[in-house]
């Protein structure tokens, strides 16, 4: 007759170890890949809340007191954020009633935390 043995054996017990010692390698493999989406995801928001700010601005501003172009501006909440405004008539060129308003928010992050946000709307002499 056989008696009953209590415990692991070395073999099962290393096998274990392993395993475990296998799965905290994944996850922590994966954790500074989420810590870069989480900071571009943060990036982004801050982006497109200013491109709606300045949006906001111009269409309070209305269609005469637009200025036709581009301009450059600083973001400062941003890494190297830089942002662009372009303002052209719409549809063609001689169009007068309506324009059409771009802006672009572009910053330089580490790795691949840079990014870009673009909106755009039109602005109608009549409102």
């Amino acid at each position: 007759m056989r008696k009953e043995r209590k415990g692991l054996t070395l073999i099962e017990a290393i096998v274990s170890v392993l395993l475990v010692a296998l799965l905290i390698l994944i996850f922590a493999s994966a954790f500074p890949g989420g810590q870069a989406i989480i900071q571009k995801g943060e990036f982004t928001s801050i982006a497109t809340d200013i491109a709606q700010e300045k949006m906001e601005e111009l269409r309070k501003a209305r269609y005469n007191s637009l200025a036709f172009g581009t301009q450059t501006f600083t973001v400062s909440q941003l890494p190297k954020g830089q942002g662009i405004i372009t303002v052209s008539p719409y549809p063609t060129a001689s169009s007068q009633n309506l324009a059409k308003v771009e802006i672009e928010i572009t910053w330089q992050g580490t790795g691949t935390t840079s990014g870009r946000v673009k909106i755009s709307s039109l602005i109608s002499l009549y409102y």
